[in-house]
């Protein structure tokens, strides 16, 4: 007699055990003398031992640090626990603890810190529980010895495509390259297929990229946008979307055709073949008699014609565009040049901008610090005042949150924005052009604590800076892609200029006598869709408050709908200050609402929201004791040697 599913030969009469993983049904075969048989059969139901289920907790749930707390979890109906604290000081790929059962770990982490345990069944399904430990640190030496804080933004610029290189350049100084940094090798996909590895920019300027909600999360994983997988395979896709639909003239099929249009100002047309993102053609339209600055030098092809019917005309007048494209499938007519959007994946390096990249490896830096909302530059820079947008994705209009300047304003610190760009003679900045504008009320009544950035300069030498200093970016000099015009290919916003008009500010502070008693925080307000290969990271909601203006394409493609729990890209930092330890690179994860959060240890201030509560008070940038810089270095000048040509950037 025989009994299938691997229980074998038994006696003719008995019993045996079996342990199925799953439901069984058992055949018993008997076999008589003369070879027939007969059989029956047995079922086995395998139940559930239900589902696991994990509890975790921390006690306390705030330390100093250097001071330990105890993780405590419980399990049911699970047989192995991990728990891992991220990219903590107890993180990384082992995690804190594996265990078979409840059990408890003691830590001692020296920032703020989310653990995470994960119970895994018999059957593979898990369940997973996280605790928050709030991590502080002394504040004894930052407040006796900080007396004055300066912060700014400049715009749009990822970590890679600005510090990319810095591992090299620290190499020049004997320095570790311990900073993640641009990966050789590092390419993306364009529509058409063609591939875009990193390349070394050859201009100062470039055409824009999109940096908002959709864009964001279409380059964190391009082919589903809601998804929590990186695949960061979406940089060049967004670059190339951003140039057609900014640029759209029309496009259609086949190689013959015309099109009328009515510029409102001098402009260059160009034409591509089907998908190649390579132009084949252009024709210049001049308005009103103002002349093309740079028009482009491209030769039509061979086989393509296109021509204007008028290439002069008065504002208001139509032009029959007329083109014959030899055998392209479709036709393309557009005003932006970077059709391919290979411009994403460019990058500087120490050649380009020496002063920030002697100022970065010299004293501080962070290769994982992320603007704090996946989206473009008003959101990012409103949480740079209140650590929210309050439910905002893209505008954020009007808020009535507080702000860091308030929070300075009850507790009777001294603060001052400075701004460029009022004009009485310009309509739009007849009002200091300042994200505090958001706070309508607040604004209105501290206009006295605005100054044009001419009295940043003057307050340095005549000893009145007040104790917190932002500088708002200066239009131009900000260093943001794009401002580029349709008929000059030498127009645009240049980086060298931007990183110019930094050093001129920081090396203000570094020349004053508040050089002894200052921090200077430089970051930009979002990466700007320009290549990063570092993901960004799950973050601290702010408020709890779900987006409330998701467009029509947001809800199209990303699904399940995102909401403020995930930072945008990383962005450059550079800490200058003569307390700062040379050479430092941090890589403790954290989003630029840290600034706040050393603002609020540094003042004694509340938090703002959840998210710079959760955020490092970024002291482990500064030694206190040693003041490393209490002679400040001589950086070299910010040259500007890149030309200005968004058709050839690369």
């Amino acid at each position: 007699m025989k009994i299938d599913n691997n229980v074998g030969s038994e006696p003719l009469t008995g019993t045996v055990t079996v342990t199925p993983a799953s439901n069984t049904t058992y055949t018993l075969t008997a076999t008589a003398s003369d070879g027939t048989t007969k059989t029956a059969t047995a079922s086995v139901t395998v139940g559930s031992a239900g589902s696991p289920s994990i509890t975790l907790t921390v006690s306390p749930a705030s330390i100093t640090s250097g001071q330990t707390a105890t993780l405590t979890w419980t399990v049911t109906n699970a047989k192995l626990v991990k728990v891992d604290g991220g990219d903590g000081p107890h993180g990384g790929k082992n995690g804190v603890a594996t265990a078979f059962g409840s059990g408890q770990v003691t830590v001692s982490p020296t920032a703020n810190t989310t653990y995470t345990a994960v119970a895994t069944a018999p059957d593979g399904s898990t369940a997973t529980a996280t605790a928050s430990l709030l991590a502080t640190e002394d504040t004894t030496k930052l407040k006796a010895n900080v007396a004055h804080v300066i912060f700014m933004l400049q715009e749009n610029r990822s970590f890679d495509s600005h510090f990319g290189q810095m591992n090299a350049y620290r190499a020049s100084l004997g320095l570790s390259q311990d900073v993640d940094g641009l990966p050789a090798g590092s390419f993306a996909l364009a529509p058409d297929g063609t591939r875009i590895d990193s390349y070394h920019f050859k201009s100062g300027c470039i055409e824009n990229i999109s940096p908002d909600w959709l864009e964001t999360h279409g380059n964190f994983n391009y082919g589903n946008p809601g998804s929590s997988f990186p695949t960061l395979d979406g940089w060049v896709y967004n670059g190339a979307g951003m140039a057609k639909f900014s640029g759209m003239v029309t496009e259609k099929q086949g190689a013959a055709g015309t099109f009328t249009v009515s510029p409102a100002v001098t402009t260059t047309y160009y034409l591509f073949k089907g998908i190649t993102g390579r132009v084949s053609a252009t024709v210049t339209v001049t308005v009103d008699g103002i002349p093309a600055k740079a028009p482009p030098n491209i030769p039509n092809d061979a086989d393509t014609t296109f021509t204007a019917d008028k290439t002069t005309i008065n504002h208001g007048d139509s032009v029959v565009l007329t083109w014959n494209a030899g055998t392209a499938p479709s036709v393309l007519i557009n005003t932006w040049f970077d059709q391919l959007g290979a411009r994403a994946m460019g990058y500087y390096d120490a050649t380009d901008l020496p002063y920030t990249y002697f100022m970065a490896a010299n004293f501080a830096t962070s290769d994982r610090f992320f603007a704090p909302m996946p989206g473009n530059s008003p959101g990012n820079r409103t949480y740079m005042f209140a650590a929210t947008t309050a439910g905002r994705a893209h505008d954020p209009g009007n808020l009535s949150v507080k702000n860091i300047f308030q929070l300075l304003d009850e507790s009777g610190h001294t603060w001052k924005i400075y701004f460029t760009g009022k004009s009485a003679t310009d309509q739009e900045e007849t009002e200091p052009p300042t994200t505090l504008k958001r706070f309508t009320t607040f604004y209105n009544a501290h206009q006295a604590n605005l100054a044009p950035i001419s009295q940043f300069f003057t307050d340095l030498q005549n000893g009145t800076l007040p104790e917190v200093a932002y500088i708002e970016d200066i239009p131009g000099l900000d260093e943001h892609p794009g401002a580029t015009l349709p008929a000059d290919i030498k127009s645009g916003n240049h980086v060298q200029r931007g990183a110019a008009n930094v050093a001129s500010l920081m090396n203000a502070v570094m020349q004053s006598s508040y050089w002894s008693n200052s921090v200077f925080f430089l970051s930009y307000d979002e990466a700007g869709a320009l290549y990063d290969h570092v993901p960004p990271v799950d973050a601290v909601h702010p408020d709890g408050i779900a987006p409330t203006d998701l467009e029509a394409k947001d809800n199209q493609f990303i699904k399940p709908a995102a909401d403020f729990t995930m930072t945008q890209f990383r962005v450059p930092l550079i800490v200058m200050s003569s307390f700062v330890k040379k050479n430092y690179v941090s890589h403790t994860t954290a989003d630029f609402t840290a600034i706040l959060r050393f603002l609020e240890a540094r003042f004694d201030l509340p938090n703002l929201t959840a998210r710079d509560a959760a955020q490092i008070d970024m002291q482990e940038f500064f030694d206190f004791d040693g003041k490393p810089w209490a002679i400040p270095p001589t950086p070299p000048a910010q040259t500007v040697t890149l030309p200005c040509n968004y058709t050839a950037f690369r």
